[in-house]
């Protein structure tokens, strides 16, 4: 099932945030090497929309508890 270009423009907008949330407080490689692969992956179709949205998530939130 084809995804709504909508909700692939919300995951990859989620991504820039992200992207911008973390070089604000000093992201390490594989945070970068994360989100591009997971702009890839939703681009490609090789994920939904929503996982990629649930994966940035997780990943900012682990980055709150972590710091």
């Amino acid at each position: 099932m084809e995804q709504e270009p909508s909700s692939i423009n919300d995951a990859l907008a989620q991504i820039q945030f992200a992207r911008a949330q973390l070089s604000a407080t000093g992201a390490a490689d594989v945070e970068k090497g994360q989100l591009d692969a997971l702009e890839r992956q939703v681009m490609s179709g090789k994920i939904s929309a929503q996982e990629a949205m649930d994966k940035v998530r997780r990943m900012l939130e682990g980055r709150q508890d972590y710091h």
